[in-house]
């Protein structure tokens, strides 16, 4: 009989937070952590799960782009919803990194190409629409949001076959896809005149 390939979940812990926050508040993050990689570790039963977060110093992207993120002021809370977060991770047995210059994006992005270097499968938790660029069919899902009900998660998952069904491209066509249409979001101007329809 083969053996299952080993799977390895990659979490943004900087999304999650902030998601998180917004949701319950800060008193609940903690319990809400925890509940979540309990959970996940009995439905998947992963070999490992890692979660990366965002840096407070700028990226190489603000050298690209100078107005990058502009206009964007977080709570004053949302310093403490990170540390508590990065606290019940580490409480739940999840390694916690961060590289200086990068985003947890990035991060993600390369230990998902390390892990596949490796033959493991990777799960992606996170909702930021970046990452839709690393699915892979067959070795890279993202999971962008999930929730327990009677002792069963409830998930929303992104796939090339979902991408393909909303935004009308592949995950391998992504990066071109929002290169083109821009990312109001980071403040990321496109191709002008050119929208999701031209794009496509």
């Amino acid at each position: 009989m083969t053996e299952p390939i080993p799977l390895r979940i990659l979490i943004d812990g900087t999304n999650m937070a902030h998601r998180d926050f917004h949701a319950a508040g800060l008193d609940r993050i903690a319990s809400i952590t925890r509940r979540r990689m309990q959970a996940f570790r009995e439905q998947w039963k992963p070999e490992r799960v890692m979660a990366a977060f965002d840096l407070s110093e700028k990226t190489f992207r603000h050298e690209l782009h100078a107005d990058y993120k502009a206009g964007r002021t977080p709570p004053p809370e949302i310093d403490s919803a990170i540390q508590t977060c990065q606290e019940s991770l580490l409480d739940s047995c999840v390694d916690v990194v961060s590289s200086p210059g990068f985003e947890a994006d990035d991060v993600i992005a390369t230990l998902t190409r390390i892990a596949l270097q490796r033959g493991r499968r990777v799960l992606v938790y996170s909702a930021d629409k970046d990452l839709h660029q690393l699915i892979t069919p067959g070795s890279v899902t993202q999971l962008t949001a999930c929730r327990r009900e009677h002792n069963e998660l409830r998930c929303v998952w992104q796939t090339d076959e979902t991408l393909q069904k909303k935004f009308g491209v592949r995950a391998s066509q992504w990066i071109d896809f929002r290169t083109m249409t821009g990312d109001s979001s980071d403040n990321l101007p496109g191709i002008a005149r050119i929208g999701a329809d031209t794009a496509r």
